[in-house]
């Protein structure tokens, strides 16, 4: 406004217009510096640093915690890719086999094999039933009469089947044997 009044006006003065303008910036400048002063103190301008300095370190640490999450996700991910590229090779595998026995070349080969399995079992089978006839097991033969009243009456009288078995010279197992069958725990009562 000023340059085209200058233009216009050939009354123009230079030297006041110039202090004119100086004085406006005094102005302007002495404004805006007592506005920060008063509204900005220096305390008030350090609570602000803090605060933004809080707000920078929460915003790292959250930008580290998210970083660390994401490369925990990356090692999933790669570990399931490792795991989809393995069950492809086997589908791959599986689809060949198919087709293979599809066109009939593999299903031969398939029946021999089950056939050769089942006589392997059919011969282990026969040497089970040899070997179980050949060496039967017998056990041991049951305890006299008079061996297994003394365990009763020992029992009766309190003694533990420890004791029992230490005391007839049996191994606690039969002790507990004979005690446990329904006819002699009759007479135990």
């Amino acid at each position: 406004v000023m340059k085209e009044n200058k233009k216009s006006n050939m009354d123009y003065d230079k030297a006041a217009a110039q202090e004119f303008e100086k004085s406006i910036s005094d102005d302007w400048n002495s404004h805006w510096n007592k506005f920060w002063r008063d509204n900005y103190s220096d305390k008030h301008i350090d609570n602000i640093i803090k605060s933004l300095e809080i707000k920078i370190a929460k915003l790292t640490n959250e930008n580290n915690s998210l970083f660390e999450e994401n490369i925990a996700l990356g090692e999933i991910i790669e570990g399931l890719k490792y795991k989809l590229s393995q069950v492809q090779e086997e589908m791959q595998g599986l689809t060949k086999e198919n087709k293979n026995l599809n066109q009939g070349k593999g299903f031969f080969k398939t029946n021999f094999k089950l056939a050769q399995a089942k006589r392997r079992i059919e011969k282990l089978e026969e040497e089970n039933k040899e070997l179980q006839e050949r060496y039967r097991w017998v056990g041991r033969k049951p305890l006299d009469t008079d061996t297994v009243e003394k365990i009763l009456a020992l029992s009766q009288i309190g003694h533990s089947q420890r004791e029992i078995a230490s005391m007839l010279s049996v191994s606690k197992s039969v002790v507990a044997k004979y005690l446990s069958k329904p006819e002699y725990a009759k007479l135990i009562r």
